[in-house]
């Protein structure tokens, strides 16, 4: 039987390579305004848009994780902008919250719960959220 490793491990091993290394991380949850289920699609569309290095896993009904190592939040932030504009446009509902490692994140639930609240602060489809930051129009 194969081991299928859950969300939050995998941000826990890339937040412990990220500091071992001194690179920075981000995370992006990009969500679907329809249940994955529904739209089977959506995490495909999601993954095609990714660079070999980023880890796309899904979080959740309806929204996908996207780890993106070596990427600061600048970078984090244009790839939420990229990745909503481009799938909005194709017809599919999305959304981005955006959140960077830093020093202050003891736990994987640190980061995961920041992007979780940059998302939830989103509100229209096209809007990217990096937490703590005010909207950015991805548009």
């Amino acid at each position: 039987m194969e081991y299928v490793e859950s969300s939050e491990e995998r941000v826990s091993y890339e937040m412990a390579r990220a500091r071992r290394y001194g690179l920075p991380l981000t995370l992006v949850l990009v969500a679907s305004g329809e249940p994955l289920r529904e739209q089977p699609q959506f995490f495909e569309e999601v993954s095609n848009r990714t660079r070999g290095a980023d880890i796309v896993k899904r979080f959740d009904e309806f929204r996908v994780m996207v780890l993106l190592p070596h990427t600061g939040l600048d970078g984090g932030i244009g790839f939420a902008r990229r990745i909503t504009a481009e799938m909005n446009s194709d017809g599919l509902a999305a959304k981005a919250g955006v959140a960077a490692m830093s020093a202050q994140h003891q736990t994987s639930s640190d980061l995961v719960d920041e992007a979780v609240e940059a998302l939830g602060e989103t509100s229209a489809d096209n809007l990217v959220i990096a937490y703590g930051e005010t909207p950015i129009d991805s548009v």
